[in-house]
């Protein structure tokens, strides 16, 4: 027969065995917390998926902008969303928001997103911090928020992008991480390409147009030359 164990053998081993199960519940926990992780990702990934269903569908430019201002907060859960489209052709500024107050302070909202971006005709996508915000003349009481701001030059754009939580509401909201931070990154992308897909097919359709008109008004000068035995004259 084995020799019995002693007390302080039988100790030793229970300590062993508390530190192995100590060891798998930590191990445990950590999949628990990486599978919620992955879970929470795929849902947000599935809400922008949505979206950029939903934009590609309109047909108008204004109810892209508004789409994917309602994307803004409802894709990364936060507040509110903000898109601020300037038009260098145009000379023209339009606001497109989603969840947030924005009659009688849409100059000064603009002028707070102009304030965001560090440079004009660099790409910029970052997370706000309560800090960003100060003297802000309109979005002084934003608490946290991603941001991005892009001078297109080639669409003559300039675009800004914030998803935002208030100081009031922030305890309501979860905390913006990192990954969010890299699925707003696909976001902007996808905007980009989205705003770009638009305008490209505005001009084709415009080039359609101007053509048609140009057949149409050769026919009728060609109808007149057959049909007429006097002199022509083609004067603008």
């Amino acid at each position: 027969m084995p020799d019995r164990l002693t007390h302080e053998e039988l100790k030793q081993r229970y300590r062993e065995l508390q530190l192995r199960v100590t060891r798998f519940s930590a191990t445990e926990q950590e999949l628990i917390n990486t599978r919620d992780r992955l879970d929470h990702e795929l849902e947000l990934y599935k809400r922008l998926h949505k979206y950029n269903e939903t934009a590609a569908k309109v047909t108008g430019m204004d109810d892209y902008f508004q789409v994917m201002a309602e994307a803004l907060a409802d894709v990364f859960d936060l507040e509110s969303g903000l898109i601020l489209v300037a038009d260098s052709v145009n000379k023209t500024t339009k606001l497109y928001s989603e969840s947030i107050h924005i009659e009688g302070k849409e100059d000064k909202i603009c002028n707070d997103l102009k304030s965001l971006s560090n440079a004009s005709n660099t790409a910029i996508a970052q997370h706000l911090k309560l800090e960003s915000f100060g003297g802000l003349s309109a979005l002084n009481s934003c608490f946290e928020g991603m941001f991005y701001h892009q001078d297109l030059v080639q669409l003559q754009k300039e675009v800004f992008l914030l998803g935002s939580v208030s100081i009031e509401k922030a305890p309501l909201y979860n905390q913006i991480l990192d990954r969010h931070y890299t699925i707003f990154k696909v976001f902007v992308q996808q905007f980009l390409a989205g705003l770009s897909n638009r305008i490209k097919t505005e001009e084709v359709v415009h080039q359609l147009e101007q053509i048609k008109q140009s057949q149409a008004e050769l026919r009728k000068l060609s109808l007149i030359a057959t049909k007429t035995k006097n002199g022509v004259i083609i004067s603008d």
